[in-house]
């Protein structure tokens, strides 16, 4: 039951983040290096440990695989392999011990997430929040981050692709596992949450290069999502305003324009102030904003009753 709740997906974060970390130290070692050595053992208890938190961990391994063999690493590819069947051993041996047969029937119940047709993509927009499916997302971040975390392969440097690495196999993943459209009432925010990192660590990159090279249309688009979103949630969050949500725009725009005009670091500045207050306020109005009900109840009853 544990892995239908939002935790496991809050779990792989921090161990696709540690993966990464380690991967990127045994970029420039040679397979025969200590500290290589000393990465590929903490790699395959990261890889074990992905396998044992959620089904889609199965990215973590397999990511870290495609590395090594791209690294002609033979070895250490072998250690993730062995490694990550130990991982399955135990955890067929947790399902035979706490009941086979309920294991065999929450497997089966899991092809309900295989209903409707694969639209993850399209779904990714349409569907980011885990409240009103029907409801588009008001959070600007997130939505510029999955805007430069799609446009990444074109705007990424190549030496920094691997920070693609990790996301781009779990979004392959979930997109064969896991359909999102009308038809299928399984798909909510909370299996995007191992992208959230990367999204930031994205947007931190394109921020820093407006920031170096001071680039006035990158500075206009980054505040022109932020700003659209920061607007919404104060005036969700004080509907008193919203008759005259276009005279703030056209104020807080006129102020991020001018901003530009003189200096493109002053608008960056401006923009994160605004955003940082907005979001200090949304975490003290969240039930104003996001509504009571943050995650499906019935929806799961159905497919659970088949399980003891």
């Amino acid at each position: 039951l544990a892995n239908r709740l939002n935790l496991t997906e809050s779990l792989l974060q921090p161990l696709m983040l540690l993966s990464l970390i380690w991967v990127l130290k045994s970029h420039f070692l040679s397979e025969e290096n200590l500290e290589n050595k000393k990465s590929t053992i903490i790699l395959c208890i990261l890889s074990s440990l992905s396998l044992l938190t959620k089904q889609l961990g199965v990215a973590i391994p397999l990511t870290v695989f495609i590395f090594f063999i791209s690294k002609k690493q033979w070895a250490n590819a072998i250690a993730i392999v062995a490694s990550s069947t130990l991982a399955v051993g135990i955890y067929l041996t947790l399902a035979w011990n706490y009941g086979w047969e309920i294991f065999i029937n929450s497997i089966k119940s899991y092809g309900a997430h295989a209903n409707g047709l694969p639209e993850l993509i399209q779904s990714i927009f349409r569907y980011p929040i885990i409240t009103n499916r029907h409801e588009l997302f008001p959070d600007g971040l997130i939505l510029l981050g999955y805007i430069l975390f799609f446009s990444a392969p074109w705007w990424l440097q190549k030496k920094d692709r691997i920070i693609l690495y990790f996301p781009f196999t779990y979004l392959t993943l979930l997109a064969i596992l896991e359909s999102a459209n009308d038809s299928n009432p399984f798909f909510y925010g909370w299996h995007l949450f191992p992208f959230f990192p990367f999204l930031a660590i994205l947007i931190a990159l394109a921020v820093k290069e407006v920031w170096k090279y001071g680039d006035k249309t990158q500075a206009w688009f980054i505040g022109l999502i932020t700003m659209l979103s920061s607007v919404r949630f104060w005036l969700i969050s004080f509907p008193e305003y919203q008759p005259k949500w276009q005279i703030i725009l056209i104020i807080i725009f006129a102020l991020i324009g001018l901003a530009i005009i003189i200096k493109e670091k002053i608008a960056l500045t401006l923009i994160a102030i605004l955003v940082l207050i907005t979001n200090v306020m949304v975490v003290f109005n969240l039930g104003k904003i996001y509504g009571k009900r943050i995650q499906p109840k019935e929806e799961y009853v159905i497919p659970l009753q088949g399980l003891l």
